[in-house]
């Protein structure tokens, strides 16, 4: 599972500290491509936010 936050950027990315409000998405390519969708983020961090998947599936490869 990848841990994912709102920066106060508003950008999505990876953090594996545990602060704050996040969302937690599996490695499978499948899961993740239907749980970075914006309007699913949007909900789970309850505002619009940036997606910036490179960082995401860097992260998911590497396990």
């Amino acid at each position: 599972m990848l841990r994912l936050v709102r920066a106060a950027d508003g950008v999505i990315r990876v953090d594996i500290t545990g602060p704050g409000r996040g969302a937690y998405v599996c490695r499978d390519p499948e899961c993740r491509e239907r749980a970075l969708k914006p309007a699913r983020l949007a909900h789970a961090f309850r505002r619009p936010s940036e997606v910036r998947t490179e960082s995401i599936e860097t992260a998911a490869v590497g396990r």
